[in-house]
């Protein structure tokens, strides 16, 4: 028996990790995955900076939306296939080898941490660009400083890893 028979043959084991999530965390989860923050910034960054283009903001997106879906489908699949608790790690590992399962779990992971810092980031100028259209140019100047930004950013994102942290059952 190879490396890999084994391990799959042993992944069918209880491991300890256990499938709490509902369909609402679920839903949630895969729909903040695939559209981020991305689809409440950039599309009035764009529309700033590049007159004219206002009219095919939502055609790019819905033609954007396609390699989403099939991504999700995909995933879809997997899971149905794989009914276990271990996401991108049991796909990878059962499919090609156990350490090509951990890098894809870890890359995983490492990216949708990133993720979080950069929303972070790109929150202020969102709320600056928020304020400065609801007319409050006191405000906006405030949070055009770079401290002042700064300290907001690692706040949120403090505030983003607090969330991370208490889990799923925080918005359940």
């Amino acid at each position: 028996m190879s490396e890999i028979d084994r391990h799959i043959k042993n992944s069918d084991k209880p491991n300890g990790l256990v499938r709490q999530m509902g369909i609402l965390g679920l839903t949630a989860t895969g729909i903040c995955s695939m559209l981020g923050a991305g689809i409440n910034v950039i599309p009035f960054m764009i529309q700033r900076n590049v007159p004219g283009i206002g009219p095919f903001v939502l055609p790019a997106y819905l033609f954007a939306a396609l390699p989403a879906l099939l991504a999700a489908m995909a995933y879809a699949i997997l899971a149905s296939a794989m009914p276990r608790a271990g996401g991108s790690y049991i796909y990878a590992s059962r499919a090609l080898n156990p350490y090509l399962g951990f890098v894809a779990s870890f890359s995983q992971w490492f990216g949708l941490s990133i993720a979080i810092g950069v929303v972070s980031y790109v929150l202020i100028p969102f709320l600056r660009d928020i304020a400065t259209a609801l007319g409050w140019q006191n405000l906006a100047l405030f949070l055009d400083t770079g401290i002042v930004r700064l300290l907001l950013a690692l706040f949120f994102l403090w505030l983003f890893v607090l969330i991370n942290l208490r889990g799923i059952k925080l918005y359940e």
